[in-house]
């Protein structure tokens, strides 16, 4: 049985109402997709995903996101999806003006 804290917390999120925003883990994000390409393949996307979030806006972070995504080899697309979804949600914090 998996773990169901990620439904639960979304359902109690979206309970708050139309306004409520998810910000998703980055860290979760970068393991997820890197863990998904070989050894090499990995750190460059690593880089590429860490950048984004460190010196891009969000517009352009994700943009670069959907092109790392598109890049990634047709064998990887375990990869690409993993790199696709929930990706709004991790630039959430940059979105609403919250610099780390």
């Amino acid at each position: 049985m998996g773990d169901r804290r990620p439904k639960v917390l979304r359902s109690a999120i979206q309970r708050c109402g139309a306004d409520a925003k998810v910000q998703r883990c980055r860290v979760h994000k970068i393991r997820n997709v890197t863990e998904h390409l070989p050894k090499d393949k990995a750190q460059q996307a690593r880089w590429v995903i860490t950048q984004s979030f460190k010196k891009l806006d969000a517009v352009r972070g994700k943009n670069k996101l959907r092109e790392l995504a598109r890049q990634l080899p047709a064998q990887r697309p375990d990869a690409a999806a993993s790199v696709r979804e929930g990706l709004d949600e991790v630039f959430t914090i940059m979105e609403l003006g919250i610099n780390l």
